[in-house]
């Protein structure tokens, strides 16, 4: 193989599998920091103790914890068949871009949907609180703004300028 070609390679690989990757963990998906709808996930399930919730409210929040969970394996599932496709391709002679790029839209669909029906559950969840409950999501979710915002400055602040 030549020095050009395992460049080739390495590029399309690495663009690929970035792809994969962040569709497996979108920038809204929960990581333990706020992410999914800007925080509504971890903070109903931090502030369920102190909101009082019915049967019903709980149930919704248990039914959008389990669409998390099944969006998180279908992008899990999907992330390892195109890394097994891609290695697939790897072993061939001649990359067909064109297939690569085919297979991966593929992946993304069924992850798109699950991300979509686990974002409606939340919402659906976070729309069955009384005005009192929402007021106390709320203060939660501006406070992990807050901090999130604090963090990116920093963050920004240090990369360097171009």
């Amino acid at each position: 193989m030549t020095p050009y070609f395992r460049l080739i390679a390495a590029t399309v690989t690495a663009v690929l599998l970035t792809s994969a990757h962040a569709e497996a963990h979108p920038p809204m998906a929960d990581h333990g920091h706020g992410g999914s709808l800007f925080g509504l996930h971890a903070a109903l399930i931090k502030l369920q103790p102190q909101l009082g919730l019915t049967a019903q409210q709980q149930a919704l929040i248990t039914a959008a914890q389990t669409a998390t969970n099944n969006a998180r394996t279908i992008a899990r599932q999907q992330h390892d068949s195109m890394k097994s496709q891609l290695d697939t391709a790897m072993t061939q002679p001649v990359l067909n871009l064109d297939s690569l790029s085919q297979t991966e839209q593929a992946a993304r669909q069924p992850v798109q949907a699950a991300m979509q029906t686990a974002r409606t559950s939340w919402l659906a969840a976070y729309d069955a609180l009384n005005d009192t409950q929402k007021a106390l999501v709320s203060t939660a979710l501006k406070a992990t703004y807050k901090q999130h915002q604090a963090k990116m400055a920093e963050w920004m602040s240090k990369r360097p300028h171009h």
